[in-house]
C-alpha cells in the first residue's frame, strides 16, 4: 500500500485508455480460475467489472488490488458459490476500502505517537523549569 506503484488511473494517463483494463483484465480472470467454480467468470462480465473496477477505483495502486485480490484468493472476503459473481467482488472491495482506511489511520496514529514520545525525550517538567530559572540556566 505504501510502495511506488502507479494507480489505475496513472496506468490509463501513462499508456492509454486501455491500460488498466489490459492489466486488470488478466487479474480478474486468474481469480476466477482460482476459485474453482463451475461457472467462471464470461469475457463480458469481465471486461465490465474492469470498466467498473477502474471508474469507481482508480485511485488505487496496482499493488494494492493485488493485494484485494490475493485476500479474495484467501477466503478473507468470502468465496463464491457455483459461479464467480462480479458484484461480490466489487462488494468485497468495499470491505478492502474499509479495512484499507482503518489501516492508513492506524498508521498516522501509530506516526503521531512516535513524534509525541520524541518530543517529549527533551521535555523537562515544571518543576525541573522553575529550577533551572532558579539557577540560572535559563535567562
Amino acid at each position: 500500500m505504501f510502495g511506488n506503484f502507479p494507480t489505475l488511473s496513472q496506468l490509463r494517463k501513462d499508456y492509454g485508455k486501455n491500460a488498466p483494463l489490459a492489466w486488470l483484465i488478466p487479474q480478474l480472470k486468474d481469480l476466477s480460475e482460482f476459485c474453482g467454480v463451475k461457472e467462471k467468470i464470461t469475457v463480458e462480465q469481465l471486461q465490465s467489472l474492469a470498466k467498473v473496477i477502474t471508474s469507481e477505483f482508480g485511485y488505487l495502486k496496482t499493488s494494492e488490488v493485488m493485494l484485494f485480490l490475493h485476500l479474495m484468493k484467501s477466503g478473507r472476503y468470502g468465496q463464491f458459490y457455483g459461479a464467480i459473481d462480479p458484484m461480490k467482488i466489487t462488494t468485497a472491495l468495499r470491505t478492502f476500502l474499509a479495512d484499507r482506511n482503518d489501516y492508513f489511520y492506524r498508521l498516522e496514529q501509530n506516526r503521531k505517537e512516535r513524534k509525541q514520545d520524541e518530543a517529549r525525550q527533551g521535555a523537562v517538567t515544571y518543576e525541573e523549569y522553575q529550577r533551572m530559572l532558579a539557577d540560572g540556566e535559563i535567562l
